[in-house]
């Protein structure tokens, strides 16, 4: 875990940094020149790139969960595929080109899953809205393809969390709290790329209405999941600190099978003869 949160903050550094650069380079390197906002900077695309790569590792994260909790189900193996080759469409990005043949394309679209960075960073055309043309179907495709790699993660927590649930009050406290996180966190990161497909779809190829939602996803992935982690940093040390208390306590009993044994005494004590001593 310590590694994965390394290697986000790295990612998460660079797509600030490269934010920064962006902003920079359109307000203050280019002053006055609105000509300047037409051309796609460098920066630019490898913000873009990073981002990617981070929704990329937050989701496979959460589908390496996923794995783990379904041991010993038929569709553990079928469900994961479907899922990641989603998450990797949605990682991967292509582009067509009027002078690119039928066989070609065919090979440039199969081999780009998962090289974001390099199909941008090549010789492509950076100009507005040009560059937007001819990305509209691939650019939707991974929009799409993330907004449903999330709903699946979301639906298969939620389901397998409720299934965990034993009846003691803490293990339901603590079901409760972590179902709650991964709704959250589905609901949010969901929305802002149901957000980005719309307007990129909806809206004139000039504009950059989209880039509110984009710039904003990758800072969600990243901080919804060091959020999780804190929570069950927490989670974790408040059930240790309650298991070292002593003996089982009263929230340490099922509250199903405490109202069954309350109504068991009941009919009990009703049906109970009355013996009197005389």
């Amino acid at each position: 875990m310590k590694s994965m949160v390394a290697l986000l903050f790295i990612l998460d550094t660079g797509t600030t940094m490269a934010d920064l650069d962006v902003l920079w380079g359109y307000i203050v390197g280019s002053h006055g020149n609105p000509v300047a906002l037409f051309t796609l900077t460098d920066a630019f695309l490898v913000e873009y790139a990073l981002s990617a790569v981070t929704v990329l590792l937050v989701q496979c994260y959460y589908m390496r969960n996923v794995w783990q909790f379904l041991h010993e189900r038929w569709y553990r193996l079928p469900l994961t595929i479907v899922s990641l080759i989603l998450v990797l469409i949605s990682c991967g990005e292509s582009r067509t080109q009027s002078d690119v043949s039928a066989p070609e394309l065919l090979t440039i679209t199969s081999s780009t899953a998962c090289s974001l960075a390099s199909v941008y960073m090549g010789n492509i055309d950076r100009t507005v809205p040009g560059i937007f043309i001819e990305t509209k179907i691939p650019a939707s495709l991974q929009t799409v393809s993330a907004s449903v790699a999330d709903i699946y993660i979301t639906t298969s927590l939620t389901l397998i969390l409720r299934g965990e649930r034993t009846g003691f009050k803490h293990t339901e406290n603590l079901i409760r709290k972590l179902t709650t996180y991964a709704i959250n966190r589905g609901v949010l990161t969901t929305a802002l790329q149901i957000g980005q497909l719309i307007t990129y779809v909806s809206l004139p190829d000039t504009t950059f209405v989209w880039a509110i939602f984009h710039f904003v996803g990758g800072k969600a992935y990243v901080n919804s999941l060091l959020a999780i982690f804190n929570a069950r940093h927490h989670l974790r040390q408040k059930g240790s600190s309650a298991a070292s208390a002593g003996a089982i306590s009263a929230q340490e009993i099922p509250l199903d099978s405490l109202s069954r044994q309350t109504q068991q005494d009941a009919k009990t004590s009703w049906h109970r003869p009355v013996v009197s001593y005389t």
